[in-house]
């Protein structure tokens, strides 16, 4: 595959520099704006930890006050206190900070399902853009042969009604293909603007190269979906949801810290809670009654891993699709290849045999037309049906997770 691979020009951007489609893919990769958010995602739920996480550690609080009265006797009155606490144990907290974690590796994940898909993308529309200029190449072919026949003709044979007819025939085949050129262009350009789009480059310009030849039919190992970037995605948020699961149900069983407050307040012996001194202590906290708050949650985190269970099994079956229609393509195409090979042979004979015939007059130049035409369609046919092998094999690695941006590895 890697040698296979090294004789491609992939595409080139701007005048001087030269990108071929792993240079492209790894482009794509680092300018892309949904991999900067990705990155971002995992950035913030990295931040969530740490902020989870700090509930846990040892707190002081410090709080001044300095007020005057107006009662019998006016008086002023300064307040400070300082209070430390620390949490010893909060199943509550824990469980948080195990879903913190969750969280972050699920980001993770789906930064990887972003990078698969964008990888795909390129790929595919990369695939699409050469299909098409193998189309173009054809009708443009077919146009050339079209203008040499119609030259032929009025240049040797009059303008006989015979003749007439032949011409008005031959032209409209020549402005039918025109037309489909020009829609062959349109739609080209379209998937340009899209790899434009997809690496960064605005001044892409993309260089047709060859397919690929077919080697063999594709066998079908054992997959393991869960290798999926979005399957891993899924397969961890269900785990984040477990682990805020049971944080909820942690409140119930509170926790314990231990404090120690500093007090010091003075209105010169005129309020009731002049004191000086230092209170020290150990603390139990716990919900006897949330009117259905905890629960609540607990029950909607319930209903959401359903949900994403569910989307699971719609995941796995959307990527047995896909592998399996790859597949199809890959255990067809050796075969398609064989026989456009054997029909394009004939046709060459075909073609030299009315080219004979031709200057012996047993046969008309729309028949010489027709067999040249037929070998260059059969000529495009082989092109597109290794495209389609190409692009199935890729297919595949995509849906299991697989794909590159380093593409030269087999």
């Amino acid at each position: 595959m890697r040698k296979w691979i090294s004789l491609w020009i992939g595409l080139s951007v701007g005048v001087a520099q030269a990108a071929d489609l792993p240079t492209l893919l790894r482009a794509a990769v680092q300018t892309h704006p949904d991999m900067a958010a990705a990155q971002a995602a995992i950035e913030a739920a990295q931040r969530q930890k740490d902020a989870v996480a700090a509930a846990l550690n040892p707190q002081v609080n410090l709080a001044l006050e300095q007020d005057y009265a107006w009662m019998k006797t006016d008086f002023a009155r300064s307040s400070l206190q300082l209070r430390g606490s620390w949490t010893l144990w909060q199943p509550q907290k824990d469980e948080e900070v195990r879903a913190a974690s969750a969280d972050i590796v699920q980001r993770q994940a789906q930064q990887a399902a972003v990078r698969q898909k964008l990888l795909w993308q390129v790929v595919d529309t990369w695939v699409d853009w050469q299909r098409l200029q193998r189309t173009i190449q054809f009708e443009r072919e077919r146009q050339r042969v079209l203008t040499q026949l119609l030259d032929q003709i009025r240049e040797n044979y009059g303008a006989g009604k015979g003749v007439l007819a032949k011409v008005a025939l031959l032209a409209r085949r020549k402005a039918e293909s025109q037309a489909r050129l020009r829609q062959l262009t349109w739609r080209a350009e379209q998937a340009r603007a899209r790899l434009r789009a997809l690496t960064g480059h605005d001044d892409l310009n993309v260089v047709q190269a060859p397919p690929l030849p077919i080697i063999g039919e594709a066998q079908q190992p054992p997959i393991d979906w869960q290798r999926n970037p979005r399957m891993r995605a899924l397969s961890e948020a269900i785990k984040a949801l477990s682990a805020q699961q049971r944080a909820q149900k942690g409140r119930y069983q509170g926790k314990v810290s231990v404090f120690a407050t500093g007090v010091r307040n003075d209105s010169g012996g005129r309020f009731y809670d002049d004191m000086e001194g230092v209170r020290v202590g150990v603390r139990y906290d716990v919900p006897l009654w949330s009117g259905g708050n905890i629960e609540a949650q607990a029950d909607r985190l319930v209903a959401r891993q359903r949900a994403l269970r569910a989307e699971q099994a719609a995941l796995r079956r959307q990527l047995k699709q896909l592998w399996d229609q790859a597949q199809a393509v890959l255990e067809q195409a050796p075969q398609r290849e064989a026989a456009l090979l054997d029909a394009l042979k004939a046709s060459r004979m075909d073609e030299e045999a009315n080219l004979a015939l031709l200057r012996s007059g047993e046969v008309s130049v729309l028949t010489v037309l027709e067999s040249a035409l037929a070998r260059y369609q059969l000529q495009r046919d082989r092109d597109l049906n290794r495209w389609a092998a190409w692009r199935a094999k890729w297919q595949q690695r995509y849906a299991t997770g697989d794909l590159s941006a380093d593409i030269t590895h087999d």
